[in-house]
C-alpha cells in the first residue's frame, strides 16, 4: 500500500501560514512497519514552537476554536 501525503513535510503550520523551520532543518521519517524511508519533515525549534504559541493563545478565545457558548 502507497500513501500520499497532501502537503510539503518540511514545512510547518504556523498561525495559518505554512513556513520552513527557522533554522531550515529537517529530519528523515520512516515506516515504522519496515524501517523504509517515508518523508522528510521540518524539524522546529524553540523559536518554531513560539512563533506557534502567540497566535494559538490569540485564537483559544474566539468563538472559531472555542465552539458554542456552554449553557
Amino acid at each position: 500500500m502507497t500513501s500520499t501525503i497532501s502537503f510539503d513535510t518540511t514545512q510547518l503550520l504556523i498561525g495559518g501560514q505554512w513556513r520552513s523551520a527557522e533554522s531550515g532543518a529537517t529530519l528523515q521519517l520512516d515506516n515504522p512497519s519496515d524501517g523504509t524511508p517515508h518523508a522528510r519533515i521540518a524539524r522546529g525549534s524553540a523559536a518554531d514552537i513560539d512563533a506557534a504559541v502567540a497566535p494559538a493563545r490569540g485564537g483559544r478565545g474566539s468563538r472559531e476554536w472555542g465552539g458554542p457558548t456552554p449553557t
